[in-house]
Order: C-alpha cells, then structure tokens, then sequence
C-alpha cells in the first residue's frame, strides 16, 4: 500500500518539482494549487492522507486556515508547513496533531526527506 499525501502549494513550479520528487521516492500524490481546493481534497479523502505539506501564504485560503477548517477530517494525518516566515509550530487551533515547519526557499529533496522523517516516526 502507498501512502498518501496532499500538497498544497499556489507556486506551480515549486509544487510540480516536490511532488515528483515524493512520487519518484514512491509516495502517492494528490496536488492542489490553493487551500480552498485543498480543503476539497481533505474532506473527499475521509481522512485518507496520512500527510498534509502546505504552504501557509496562498491567496483564496491560507494553509492554516484551510487545516482549522479541516478540522477531523484530517484524520491521523501530520502535517508539515512551508514558509518564508517563521511559523509558530504550537499553532492555535492544531494542537494534539504533528506539525513540523520549514522555512523557504527549500530543496525539493528536503521537503521528500522531512516527508519521509514525519511517516516513519
């Protein structure tokens, strides 16, 4: 069984090369440009993935917002956000879920690599 993961990412190129960069280790990779589609995902998977990377900045539906509406229907899945800015990993609204945060600009490598660290632990 491969494991699911959403990415959400509103930067198309930055969004194409980590996503082939996870599939290439493997994973199975759902993709949304911003967080209202992510939203859509999530709620669609029934709490199917079981990691969630977005980046926080994104117009129409911030990432942290699209993961507070999401709410359960996240399921067991952790999560890992992107940004230029320093995110607060104790956010309001996430506590008790795995949340881990990288600073941008990122290697598509490091992304898959922390991806990869947050699924086996």
């Amino acid at each position: 069984m491969t494991t699911k993961i959403l990415l959400v990412e509103d930067e198309d190129p930055l969004r194409g090369a980590i996503a082939k960069t996870l599939r290439e280790r493997g994973y199975d990779v759902d993709e949304a440009c911003d967080g209202e589609e992510g939203l859509e995902r999530i709620k669609a998977a029934k709490g199917g993935y079981a990691l969630v990377i977005c980046d926080v900045a994104m117009p129409v539906l911030d990432g942290l917002a699209m993961l507070k509406a999401a709410g359960k229907g996240l399921g067991a899945a952790r999560v890992l956000l992107m940004s230029g800015y320093e995110v607060d990993q104790s956010i309001a609204g996430l506590q008790g879920r795995t949340v881990h945060a990288l600073k941008k600009p990122i290697a598509h490598a490091q992304v898959a690599d922390e991806a990869g660290a947050l699924l086996a632990a």
